[in-house]
């Protein structure tokens, strides 16, 4: 059996790329939802002042829904975890090319092209 450090996890290139879709929809929806849930509580606020809803009423309407988005962004932030760590497990993996999704390896560096417009190059990695 290999060394540890040599074994590379099966993961196949279809697989991988099905992770990171999924993924990424699951940013698309948690975004969709936080933004859903702004407007609504930009929207009681705005129908709360108009009624002239009592300020008891209202805070505790208003506090429920800061409540509700702060949930919607911590759990944005535990999917930024779990994406941070299933990329660490792929980069363990037989799925580990560099170039699978555009990512290539190296060191950025800015730098100007000819016209003087600012890019960035990559420095190889040695």
């Amino acid at each position: 059996m290999p060394r540890k450090r040599d074994y590379r996890l099966p993961l196949s290139t279809e697989q991988a790329q099905q992770v990171t879709a999924n993924l990424n929809m699951s940013y698309s929806k948690l975004d969709q939802a936080l933004l859903q849930a702004l407007q609504a509580s930009a929207n009681l606020v705005e129908v709360g002042i108009s009624m002239g809803l009592d300020p008891r009423s209202a805070q505790s309407i208003f506090a429920d829904m800061g409540r509700c988005t702060d949930a919607i962004i911590v759990g944005r932030e535990r999917l930024i975890d779990a994406h941070e760590k299933a990329h660490r497990v792929r980069m363990r993996s037989t799925a580990s090319e560099e170039r699978m999704f555009g990512c290539p390896r190296g060191t950025p560096r800015l730098g100007m092209d000819g016209d003087g417009a600012n890019v960035v190059a990559l420095a190889s990695a040695g």
